[in-house]
């Protein structure tokens, strides 16, 4: 059975968080004294104030002089230093079992965080986090997706709103039906019945309606910039082969005879310019997380191998981290026969992206941060600051960046009058910064502190909490680079018996090396080297004999072959291992021997 990367990635993500999380006081009050404050209710610096917290909420911001001090309350020291408010990531992802994420976005002075696709666990998890079990960012989730759900009538949909919307969720995530083919009708009873119960309807254009439909539906917002590019009629005409060929409607064949070019520099603003109209017309908020598509981008090409030597990867868990390599990655492995040509593309797009922003900017169109966090090399917490970068890099202001992280998603989930701003009566959702970020949005990673829902993390509590997650990783990520370094160098039977003579077993990490050994399967079969894929395939089974799937993928590279016998016998296999498999009983009926 073909597993995607992306599966794969999911299925790791669901390990057991290997650390305790951190807790910090909660209560008590504090003064931050002497501090240049940037309140982001305007670009301007208030210097030399102090800042009165008590029991979470902000009680004064004032002339140091003229502030005076709580009775016990702790004094932080601010000379030099700047106060703004905490930032908010409106994309994320967190997977039950990862909550030491939770950390790593307090770490990073992200305050609060949009989960886009929840479960009842992650509603839990908000109830957690809101009642101080657990010390992490002010949370708001989506339910499942309606992708997840198969809404596809718009009866389903009706339903589905006014479910999630009961249980407790705080925005609908639209994703499509699962198959692109959600009908209009569909799409517009999810906005309607949305509407009604006053519910943000927010994520992914539906991709076989086009954009037009995202703003005559009037969806709330819509995440990726990519999904712009797929689906706004206007550009999707100036870029049609490219995304043809991206989505496998056209070969590589193909593509590479036809030669497509780009369209000119000057066909391009005037469209922006519609879509920007258009966009603000119909009331749309925008989150295009640059950081990610770049990232993506840089899989492609020989930057890939900088990423590889990131220090945020010793906060990554191991078995994740080793899905990321040159061999497995979900984008340098899956297009490997075409790293040319998605370099060439990703690039154009990405261009296109950042003139979308900025012009969204320009027109005051609401531009929200999010990262998309935990996807291939982007970090929790560390990624938002590498997305406010990227919002400079597209022609930002350093102020108009953070407010893309502070007031504008403040104002768009409706509690801007809680947070989103340094000023008295809002809760203490804080970063203390060595730095003056309006002068390089860069500062905005020299943490000196921050304030979680008014808990004071120092920079050394900051740092004693980063590195109890990296020293949890370290034991298991020793084992698993022994296995590693064999499967980068091709030696994949080395990499299998590394593992089987290792004292750190787990049906976890057998789990994790099954996937990673059928994946560089499917990587030769993409190249059309089935000798190849059957080789490993076969050794796949040959270790992990009790793991259906490895039967399954070596009957799908029989059956490519020709050898009809040997799918079959195979695919048996795997059905007896597992009757529910319904992959092989799909291919045992094109066989011609099914039940």
């Amino acid at each position: 059975m073909k597993r995607s990367i992306s599966l794969i990635i999911a299925i790791l993500l669901l390990a057991p968080t290997l650390l305790p999380l951190h807790r910090s006081e909660s209560d008590g009050s504090f003064v931050v004294s002497n501090v240049n404050v940037i309140p982001m209710d305007s670009e301007r610096v208030l210097k030399d104030r102090s800042v009165v917290i008590e029991n979470g909420i902000i009680t004064a911001v004032g002339p140091a002089g003229d502030v005076k001090a709580p009775a016990g309350a702790k004094v932080i020291d601010g000379k030099g230093k700047y106060l703004i408010p905490g930032l908010f990531d409106m994309h994320i992802h967190i997977r039950e079992g990862q909550e030491s994420d939770l950390t790593l976005y307090a770490a990073n002075g992200v305050t609060t965080v949009q989960s886009m696709h929840g479960s009842p666990w992650h509603l839990e998890l908000k109830k957690r986090i809101a009642e101080g079990e657990l010390l992490g960012p002010r949370f708001f989730t989506t339910g499942p997706t309606t992708a997840t759900a198969r809404v596809d009538s718009p009866e389903k949909a009706r339903n589905f709103v006014i479910e999630q919307k009961k249980a407790g969720y705080d925005a609908i995530k639209q994703y499509g039906d699962g198959s692109n083919s959600m009908t209009r009708e569909t799409y517009n009873a999810l906005l309607r019945t949305a509407r009604e119960q006053g519910i943000r309807v927010v994520g992914h254009a539906p991709r076989n309606m086009g954009f037009s439909a995202v703003l005559e539906e009037r969806q709330d917002s819509i995440d990726h910039a990519e999904e712009i590019y797929y689906t706004y009629e206007p550009i999707l005409e100036l870029y049609k082969p490219h995304v043809d060929f991206q989505f496998g409607r056209m070969s590589l064949e193909e593509y590479r005879k036809a030669d497509p070019p780009f369209p000119s520099k000057d066909r391009i603003p005037p469209v922006i310019d519609r879509l920007v109209k258009e966009a603000k017309a119909a009331g749309l908020a925008f989150t295009p997380t640059l950081i990610t598509f770049e990232t993506i981008w840089k899989q492609t090409t020989d930057q890939f191998h900088e990423l590889m030597k990131q220090p945020e990867l010793k906060y990554v868990e191991p078995l994740t981290r080793a899905s990321w390599g040159p061999r497995v990655n979900r984008y340098r492995a899956g297009w490997s026969n075409r790293l040319v040509e998605m370099d060439r593309m990703l690039k154009q797009s990405l261009e296109l992206q950042e003139k979308t922003v900025k012009t969204f900017d320009d027109a005051e169109v609401p531009v929200m941060a999010g990262t998309d966090a935990p996807l291939t090399f982007i970090y929790p917490g560390f990624a938002l600051h590498d997305e406010l970068a990227k919002f400079v890099d597209a022609g930002l202001s350093p102020y108009r960046a953070l407010r893309a992280a502070t007031v504008t998603p403040a104002e768009f989930l409706g509690i801007s009058e809680k947070t989103g701003t340094v000023e008295k009566g809002k809760a203490a959702d804080l970063v203390l910064l060595d730095a003056n970020p309006l002068e390089d949005i860069s500062n905005t990673r020299r943490i000196a502190g921050v304030f979680v829902n008014g808990r004071w993390i120092s920079k050394s509590e900051i740092d004693s909490m980063l590195k109890k997650i990296s020293d949890s990783y370290a034991p298991l990520w020793r084992e698993i680079s022994v296995y590693e370094g064999h499967i980068e160098k091709g030696e994949i039977r080395k990499a299998l018996e590394a593992y089987k003579a290792s004292d750190m077993k787990s049906e976890r990490l057998a789990g994790a090396l099954e996937q990673t050994v059928n994946s560089i399967g499917y990587v030769h079969l993409r190249a059309d080297e089935i000798d190849k894929a059957l080789e490993v395939f076969k050794l796949n089974t040959e270790f992990f004999p009790e793991a259906f799937n490895t039967w399954d993928s070596l009957a799908e590279a029989h059956m490519l072959n020709g050898d009809s016998e040997l799918a079959i016998k195979y695919y048996r296999k795997s059905l007896e291992l597992n009757p529910q498999n319904n992959n092989a009983v799909e291919q045992l009926k094109k066989l011609g021997a099914g039940n």
